[in-house]
C-alpha cells in the first residue's frame, strides 16, 4: 500500500518533478535517527562510537555521523574570519612592529607616561566565541545526541523503510545501551519512521473498522429480515463482487493507497444495497402468494431495474473523479465505480441462483410457509379521481413548506462552512513520534521541511541566493527567513584575505627577532593560523557538504530555502509556496519543491477538481435518471431530495464547526451518488402499486431505504474509528450526508409524488 500522498500528484506538476531530481541528485530524500539519551554526553558518544561501524557496514547506508570534523574550520580560522578583523590584525601587527624598531633606535626618546603597545587581539577573539561551529548533533545541556544516517532510498518506499529501519533497531538492540548507564535510552526515529508509523495506523484501522463494520453490517441486515442465514445469502454474492473489485485494482492500478485503503470497507456497506432491496422484494412476492420463479423475476425485473439505475448514477458519481490529476481521488473513483458496477452484476446473476439453492435445499428463512397477502392496488385507475380531494395535499404540503424552510436555512449559512488548513490536525495521532520529534528538536531547531532548488554550478547558487535575498528585504513581512548554499560555508573574500596573510607571513619572517620572548606565545599561535591555503568545497567536512551535494559523482547542487512561519498552516504554506514555488534569476527560471509546496499544489488541484466533479455529477446522474423515467419533470423531482440532503448536509457542517479537508472533499460527489439510490428505488415502487399505497410503499421500500443507508453509514462509519484524523473526517461527513439524503427522500419524495398524482387525479 503506498501511503505517501505525494506519489499521487501528477508527475508532470512543476514541484513533483523538481522533488524527483532531487532524490535522483539526493539518493533518498528522508533519514533515519538514532536518538540517545544520557546524563553524560561522552556516554553518549560512547555508544554512539560503539554502533557507528556497525550501521556503515549496511549496504543502504549512504552517510552516518553524530560528529562533524570542524578540522577544516579549525586550520582556516583566519580565512573565516571577517576581512575588516584580518586587516586590523595586520594593522596591529605592523604598528607593534614599527614601534618595537622604533624603541630598539638609540636616538629613540619615548614620551613620559606613554606606555609601551601591546601586542592583543583577544578583542577580535570575542567576536568569534559565540560562533564556535558545533562538533556533535547534541543538545545544549548534552543529555540528547543523535547519529543521524542518510539511507540510500526513498520514504515512500515502505517496505525499504521496513527494513532499514528492522535492521537499525537490531543494530541498537544488540548494543544493549543499559550497559554503559542504567537510565541511558536509545530510540530510532526520522522520517522513515514516521512513514512507516503513518502506514502501520492506516493498517490498524483498516483492520479495526473493517471489523467494527462488518459486525455492525450483518447484525443490521439480520435483524431487518429476522434471520441469520440473510447475512450468508446476500454476503455471498458481495463477497465474490469485492474479490473481483480488488482483482481488477491489481491488474490495473498495483496497489491502494492512503485514499482508497478503506474501499474494501465503504464498498462492503455500499455493495450490500442492492441484496438488501432485491431480497425485501422477493420476500414481499412471496408472502404476497408468487412462486419461485416469479418472485426472482420480479425480484430482477422490477427491483433489478431500480438498482440499475442506481447503480449507474453511483459508479458513475465516482467514476466522475477519475479526471481529477489527484491520483488519490482518480483511483477512488476507478475502484468505488467499478465495485458498484460488480456488485450489481453479481446480484442480478448469482444472487438469484443462491435464494433458489436455498429453497430447494429447505435452508430459507422461515418455517412458516409464505402465505398471500392482502389485495394491493396496483392500478391508477383503482384510485379513483373522486377518492382525491383537496385536505390530502395540506400535509404534503405542509411537508414540503418545512423542508424547504431547512433548505432556505443551510443556503444562508453554507458560506461560512470552512476549509481545514491545519495540516496538523489532519496528521495521525502517534504520541511516540511526537515526542521523538519535539526531543530532535532540541538538538536540530531548523526547519527539517524547507523548499529545495537544483541548480547547476557556483554561478547558479550565486544568481538564486541573491534573487531569494532580494525577496526577503522587498516583501514585508515576507513568507522566507533565509536562504542557505554550501557556498555560505566557504570563507567569504578568500583571495584578499589569502593575500593579506601572506602580508603578515612575510613581516613576521622578517621581523621575528622584534618581537620579544614573553610576546611570542601570541605570535606562535597567530603563525599557526597562517598555514591556510584556499578553501574549496572538497575540504567541507561530508556531514556539511553531503546535504547540498548530494551522491558522489552527480551533476549539480542543491539550495535551501527556509520558511519563516510553520508550514502546517496552510495559508502560511500558501504564502511561502508563492514566493518559492518560481523563482527567476539571471535568464534562468528555477522550480522549488519541498513536502509544503506540493501540498499546496495539491490543495489547489482538489479545490478545482472537486467543484468540476460536483456539477459533471449532477448533469450525469440527471442524464441517467431521465433515461430510466423518461420525464423531465419526474427526474426533477427524484433529484430534488438529493439536492436538498446534500445542502442539509453542507448546512450541519457550516452550524457545527465541521471542516472541509484534502481528504474529505471526496465524499461530496460520492454522496451524489449515493444519495439518489434510495429515490430511484422509492419511485419505482410507487409507480408500481400507486398513491393509494403510499404507506405499504413507505414501509416496505422506505425500510429498505433505511437499512441500506444504514449499512452504507456503518461502511463509512468504519472510519470513525481510525487514528488518522483525515481519514476520520470522510466517515464524519459521509455519515451525516447519507442520513440528510434519506431523511430528504423519505420525507420530500412521498410528498412531491403524492401532491403530483392527487393533482393528476383532478385532471
Amino acid at each position: 500500500m503506498e501511503s505517501n500522498i505525494i506519489s499521487l500528484l501528477p508527475k508532470n506538476t512543476p514541484s513533483v518533478k523538481m522533488l524527483s531530481k532531487i532524490m535522483e541528485k539526493t539518493g533518498g530524500f528522508g533519514d533515519l535517527m538514532v536518538l540517545i539519551e544520557s546524563p553524560d554526553l561522552e556516554l553518549s558518544k560512547k555508544y554512539a562510537q560503539e554502533i557507528l561501524p556497525e550501521i556503515k557496514k549496511k549496504d543502504w547506508v549512504d552517510l552516518a555521523y553524530y560528529e562533524i570534523d570542524d578540522t577544516c574550520f579549525r586550520k582556516n580560522k583566519l580565512l573565516y574570519a571577517k576581512l575588516e578583523d584580518v586587516k586590523t590584525i595586520k594593522q596591529r601587527l605592523d604598528e607593534y612592529i614599527t614601534e618595537y624598531k622604533l624603541r630598539e633606535n638609540p636616538f629613540y626618546f619615548e614620551l613620559e607616561g606613554e606606555p609601551p603597545r601591546e601586542l592583543d587581539f583577544s578583542d577580535i577573539e570575542e567576536h568569534y566565541k559565540g560562533e564556535t561551529r558545533r562538533k556533535y548533533n547534541a543538545s545544549q545541556d548534552g543529555k540528547i545526541l543523535i547519529l543521524v544516517i542518510y539511507p540510500k532510498g526513498v520514504t515512500s518506499d515502505i517496505s525499504f523503510a521496513k527494513k532499514i529501519y528492522a535492521e537499525t533497531l537490531a543494530v541498537v538492540e544488540r548494543h544493549n545501551p543499559k550497559r554503559l548507564h542504567p537510565s541511558m535510552k536509545v530510540s530510532v526515529g526520522g522520517t522513515y519512521r514516521n512513514k512507516l508509523s503513518e502506514y502501520y495506523t492506516i493498517i490498524n484501522d483498516i483492520k479495526s473498522s473493517a471489523l467494527w463494520a462488518g459486525l455492525g453490517i450483518s447484525l443490521l441486515i439480520i435483524i431487518f429480515f429476522r434471520r441469520i442465514l440473510s447475512i450468508l445469502l446476500i454476503g455471498l454474492p458481495l463477497i465474490m463482487s469485492l474479490s473481483w473489485t480488488f482483482a481488477i485494482t491489481y491488474f490495473f492500478l498495483g496497489e491502494l493507497n492512503l485514499i482508497t485503503a478503506f474501499l474494501i470497507i465503504i464498498l462492503f456497506g455500499l455493495g450490500i444495497d442492492f441484496g438488501i432491496h432485491m431480497f425485501t422484494r422477493y420476500r414481499v412476492e412471496r408472502k404476497s402468494g408468487a412462486s419461485l420463479d416469479q418472485a426472482l423475476t420480479a425480484m430482477v425485473s422490477k427491483t433489478g431495474r431500480s438498482s440499475f439505475t442506481a447503480a449507474t448514477t453511483t459508479a458513475f458519481a465516482f467514476f466522475s473523479l477519475t479526471f481529477s490529476k489527484f491520483l488519490g481521488f482518480s483511483h477512488f473513483g476507478f475502484i468505488a465505480g467499478t465495485g458498484v458496477l460488480l456488485a450489481l452484476l453479481s446480484f442480478v446473476f448469482i444472487f438469484p441462483t443462491v435464494i433458489a439453492t436455498a429453497e430447494n435445499w429447505h435452508l430459507f428463512l422461515s418455517n412458516k410457509k409464505f402465505s398471500r397477502g392482502s389485495k394491493v392496488e396496483t392500478d391508477y385507475e383503482q384510485a379513483k379521481p373522486s377518492s382525491m380531494h383537496k385536505k390530502q395535499v395540506r400535509p404534503f404540503f405542509l411537508i414540503i413548506c418545512t423542508v424547504s424552510i431547512l433548505t432556505i436555512i443551510s443556503l444562508v449559512i453554507l458560506p461560512s462552512v470552512k476549509f481545514e488548513y491545519n495540516f496538523k490536525k489532519l496528521r495521525s495521532k502517534a504520541p511516540k513520534t511526537r515526542e521523538f520529534n519535539a526531543k530532535m528538536r532540541m538538538v536540530f531547531s531548523e526547519a527539517r521541511d524547507p523548499a529545495v532548488v537544483l541548480v547547476d554550478d557556483d554561478e547558479e547558487v550565486c544568481n538564486v541566493v541573491e534573487a531569494v535575498r532580494k525577496k526577503i528585504d522587498d516583501t514585508k513581512d515576507s513568507p522566507v527567513a533565509k536562504v542557505r548554499s554550501i557556498l555560505d560555508y566557504l570563507p567569504k573574500n578568500q583571495d584578499e584575505k589569502l593575500k593579506i596573510i601572506k602580508q603578515i607571513k612575510k613581516t613576521l619572517d622578517k621581523n621575528i627577532q622584534y618581537i620579544p620572548d614573553d610576546k611570542r606565545k601570541k605570535i606562535d599561535e597567530l603563525q599557526k593560523n597562517l598555514e591556510v591555503s584556499y578553501v574549496t568545497k572538497d575540504d567541507l567536512p561530508l556531514a556539511i557538504k553531503r546535504p547540498f551535494l548530494g551522491i558522489s559523482g552527480t551533476k549539480g547542487q542543491l539550495v535551501y530555502i527556509y520558511q519563516r512561519h510553520s508550514l502546517l498552516n496552510l495559508k502560511e504554506a500558501k504564502r511561502f509556496a508563492a514566493d518559492v514555488r518560481q523563482i527567476r534569476a539571471g535568464r534562468k527560471v528555477y522550480y522549488s519543491s519541498s513536502e509544503p509546496i506540493i501540498y499546496v499544489d495539491l490543495v489547489q488541484i482538489l479545490e478545482r477538481d472537486s467543484s468540476i466533479a460536483v456539477f459533471l455529477v449532477i448533469f450525469v446522474i440527471f442524464i441517467l435518471v431521465f433515461m430510466d423515467v423518461k420525464n423531465v419533470k419526474y427526474s426533477i423531482v427524484i433529484l430534488t431530495p438529493l439536492i436538498t440532503g446534500v445542502l442539509w448536509m453542507i448546512g450541519i457542517m457550516a452550524a457545527t464547526g465541521i471542516k472541509l479537508s484534502i481528504f474529505n472533499m471526496v465524499v461530496l460527489p460520492s454522496i451524489l451518488g449515493l444519495g439518489v439510490d434510495g429515490a430511484v428505488h422509492f419511485y419505482h415502487r410507487f409507480q408500481e402499486l400507486g398513491p393509494l399505497n403510499l404507506k405499504k410503499v413507505f414501509f416496505e421500500t422506505g425500510g429498505a431505504n433505511f437499512v441500506s443507508s444504514a449499512t452504507t453509514m456503518i461502511g463509512f462509519g468504519g472510519l470513525l474509528s481510525a487514528n488518522h484524523p483525515g481519514l476520520n473526517s470522510i466517515g464524519v461527513l459521509a455519515i451525516i450526508g447519507m442520513s440528510t439524503c434519506l431523511l430528504a427522500t423519505l420525507t420530500l419524495l412521498p410528498s412531491f409524488l403524492m401532491v403530483l398524482s392527487i393533482r393528476a387525479s383532478r385532471i
